[in-house]
């Protein structure tokens, strides 16, 4: 599944077209294009002069520079950008910035600009990774940043497609669409207690609010503290780290409640400010992390 979606695409596109900034350069667009896909090897679009996809767009772009829409590319379905894998799709915006293909300075500010501003909620932004005759080399690439803690972790713990969505969900809306952020970082949480209760074997309500849920599979994991001195005190302190973190999740519940997905909001609401949904989310996951770690290497079935 890709996380830089179709939306995302047609987004960059739009406002490419709109800045007047052509994706191929300096070069035509069937050379452009033949760096990533062997046009040669590919089929004519309904035009019987051509045999391959090359002397077609050649015709259709270069020849007579009008026949084709600006986007043509995403809708094509030799090229059909707007669904190829996440890493192709880099590989063409990589392209698009690259110093053999893009002479103007200008153009390449803007569209680092556009990229970044559409690529930052999922994930992924524009950065340097080297220099060449006193210019950067620019490539796109994941934004450590806004990456998840322990998504990958959590993920292969549970091996369900069920929780891999949810994360792609939160990442994808981590800076922009912070209600369905902490939303679905809520309904992440309540997944991981379910299901590490129902592997305990113990009894849960289905009608049971956040807090409960957490307080019920804290008290399955019988955690406490095995120390040569001063146990007393150490499993002391580890109750009072616990009431803490049932603190923090009650606030999260009310963060839900005020801010996040799920609820009906009146037609002004603004989502809560991207720094606090990144708390929230690696809150949850923080939590989700320490009680994994009491369960053994057992995959768990996401309830």
């Amino acid at each position: 599944m890709n996380i830089i979606n179709r939306k995302v695409r047609i987004a960059i596109s739009d406002q490419l077209i709109l800045a007047g900034i052509p994706f191929h350069g300096e070069l035509n667009q069937p050379d452009f294009l033949n760096r990533l896909f062997d046009l040669k090897a590919l089929p004519s679009n309904n035009d019987n002069r051509f045999h391959n996809a090359y002397d077609d767009i050649y015709q259709h772009t270069v020849r007579n520079s009008e026949d084709y829409a600006a986007d043509w590319i995403y809708t094509d379905p030799r090229i059909n950008l707007a669904y190829v894998l996440d890493q192709q799709y880099i590989e063409f915006l990589n392209l698009t910035l690259d110093h053999r293909v893009r002479q103007n300075f200008n153009e390449e500010d803007k569209m680092i600009e556009i990229y970044n501003f559409n690529l930052n909620p999922v994930g992924y932004n524009v950065a340097q990774i080297s220099e060449n005759q006193g210019r950067p080399v620019w490539a796109i690439v994941e934004s450590k940043a806004h990456v998840v803690r322990h998504a990958a972790e959590i993920i292969q713990y549970f091996n369900s497609e069920y929780v891999a969505r949810q994360f792609q969900s939160i990442q994808r809306s981590l800076l922009r669409e912070t209600d369905i952020a902490i939303g679905t970082a809520k309904e992440l949480l309540e997944t991981a207690c379910k299901s590490i209760l129902k592997k305990k074997e113990r009894q849960f309500d289905k009608n049971w609010n956040l807090l409960q849920l957490i307080n019920a599979t804290i008290q399955s994991l019988e955690i406490k503290i095995e120390c040569q001195e001063d146990q007393e005190k150490a499993n002391d302190a580890l109750k009072k780290m616990i009431s803490g973190m049932s603190l923090c999740v009650h606030g999260i519940a009310e963060l839900r409640n005020s801010f996040g997905s799920g609820h009906g909001k009146s037609a002004h609401f603004k989502p809560l400010d991207p720094i606090y949904a990144r708390l929230f989310v690696n809150m949850v996951t923080e939590i989700i992390m320490f009680t994994l770690a009491f369960i053994g290497e057992d995959t768990l079935i996401a309830e």
